[in-house]
């Protein structure tokens, strides 16, 4: 599956810097760091509200601040049961927006898990205007760069797709979708001196 190849090639920002003229790329938007590390993006609901939400590729699901949910008077449509990186299990609460758009791209009906963002982020002043999580489900059928040199979280087109592959060393993925809590998972090999098969981490 092709889906992905321009997030595994995120790292070509460090490696193949091209002037902005020569990679014809129609939507991008601007990221910065919250909480030292995490990649905060602007985006927009309902075609009316802009908020921060952080691009997580390992989250699982998309995730909605309750406050928000709340704001937007959310109809909760069923639940999604997964598990913490501690094994615990935990159920989500799930809703539904009309419209949620990150650099004009713009998705209708995008499931969001509904949680309390206290204490989930960092206690830090660019952090408390988050709202939500965006995991790889938003992206199931849209590839895209993480271009940390130029501070943009790029939607690539044909053209600009083309340009990364050509630029990139390509890595094999897998991708699995769990059944209970409709998490996207995207799975990379890794190989371990001295061993014959790799690990797919």
């Amino acid at each position: 599956m092709r889906i992905l190849v321009a997030f595994v090639c995120s790292v070509l920002a460090a490696c193949a810097h091209k002037p902005a003229s020569t990679r014809p790329y129609a939507k991008a938007a601007p990221f910065h760091y919250a909480g030292g590390h995490l990649v905060r993006v602007p985006v927009r609901i309902n075609d009316m509200i802009d908020a921060q939400f952080i691009l997580d590729t390992g989250i699982g699901i998309n995730v909605l601040s309750k406050s928000l949910c709340d704001r937007l008077g959310c109809h909760i449509t069923g639940t999604a049961t997964g598990k913490r990186m501690s094994g615990q299990s935990l159920k989500v609460p799930l809703t539904s927006l009309p419209s949620f758009e990150l650099a004009t791209e713009r998705q209708t009906n995008v499931t969001f898990g509904v949680w309390e963002m206290k204490g989930f982020v960092p206690d830090s002043p660019d952090c408390r205007d988050v709202e939500g999580f965006l995991s790889l489900n938003f992206f199931e059928h849209v590839p895209f760069t993480v271009d940390y040199r130029r501070g943009e979280v790029v939607v690539e087109n044909e053209s600009s797709l083309k340009q990364r592959e050509k630029d990139a060393m390509s890595v094999p993925l897998k991708l699995e979708r769990d059944q209970d809590s409709g998490a996207l998972t995207v799975f990379m090999p890794l190989q371990i001196p001295g061993e014959k098969a790799n690990l797919w981490v």
